[in-house]
C-alpha cells in the first residue's frame, strides 16, 4: 500500500496515472483538497490538514458534508503545510508503504526546495518518499533504488552528501565504485538505455530525477 500527499498544484491526470486504490490514503495539504474534491471515486481514508489559508469556506463545508476529518494548525508556524502532511503520513503509516507526494514543485525555488529538502529527516529515518509529476519522478534515498519503465528518460544524480555507489546499470554511463560527491554537476543527464536501471548505494543521500 501507498500513501499520497497532495500538495498545491497535484495534478489529476498524473495521479490517475499511479492506478490509486480506493483504500490507499491520501493526505491533503491545504489547496491539496482541490485535487481529492476532482477524484472520480471517494477515497476510503482522507484527510484536510494545514492552516487552511487557501480553503475556501465552500472547500471546507464540502470536506464536513463527506466527513473528511480536518487538522487545523495556526498559519503563524515553523513549518510549510507540506511539511506537516508528510511528518502526519511518516508518523500515521509504517516505514514499507511508499510516501508519494503530487504537487509542490513550481517556478517558486524557494517553495520547491523547500518542499524536496523537508523530506530528508523522514528518508533519513528509513521511510521511501517520492514526488510524482508531470514530466518528473523525484526519488529522495539513502538506499539502492530501482527505477522501472524508463527507457530514454534522464536521470540525474544529484547528492546531498559524499555518497558511496557500489554500481549503476542500465544507464548510459555507468558507475562503479565511486563517490559522488555533493556541489559537482558530473552526474546529471544521464540517459536510461534499458526499461530498468538500479543504482545500488553503499552509503549516503541523493536525489535522483527521472525526467522525459
Amino acid at each position: 500500500m501507498r500513501v499520497f500527499i497532495f500538495l498545491h498544484g497535484a495534478e489529476k491526470k498524473t495521479f490517475l496515472s499511479l492506478k490509486p486504490k480506493r483504500e490507499e490514503p491520501i493526505i491533503c495539504a491545504d489547496s491539496g483538497i482541490k485535487l481529492a474534491m476532482d477524484l472520480p471515486y471517494k477515497p476510503k481514508n482522507l484527510l484536510l490538514i494545514g492552516d487552511l489559508d487557501s480553503v475556501s469556506k465552500q472547500d471546507q463545508a464540502w470536506c464536513k458534508r463527506n466527513n473528511i476529518p480536518i487538522q487545523k494548525y495556526p498559519e503563524n508556524k515553523d513549518f510549510t503545510d507540506g511539511e506537516l502532511a508528510l511528518q502526519y503520513a511518516c508518523k500515521k503509516y509504517p516505514k514499507k508503504e511508499g510516501k508519494i507526494i503530487l504537487g509542490g514543485v513550481s517556478l517558486l525555488m524557494d517553495h520547491t526546495l523547500g518542499n524536496i529538502l523537508s523530506t530528508v529527516p523522514f528518508v533519513k529515518g528509513g521511510h521511501a518518499v517520492s514526488f510524482s509529476l508531470k514530466n518528473q519522478f523525484i526519488y529522495i534515498t539513502k538506499d539502492s533504488l530501482k527505477v522501472n519503465n524508463c527507457k530514454d528518460h534522464t536521470i540525474s544524480l544529484i547528492p546531498l552528501v559524499k555518497t558511496e555507489i557500489i554500481s549503476t546499470s542500465g544507464l548510459e554511463w555507468q558507475l562503479s565504485k565511486e563517490n559522488i560527491l555533493p556541489y559537482k554537476s558530473r552526474t546529471l543527464r544521464n540517459k536510461a538505455r534499458e526499461n530498468q536501471i538500479k543504482i545500488e548505494i553503499k552509503e549516503g543521500l541523493i536525489i535522483v530525477i527521472e525526467s522525459w
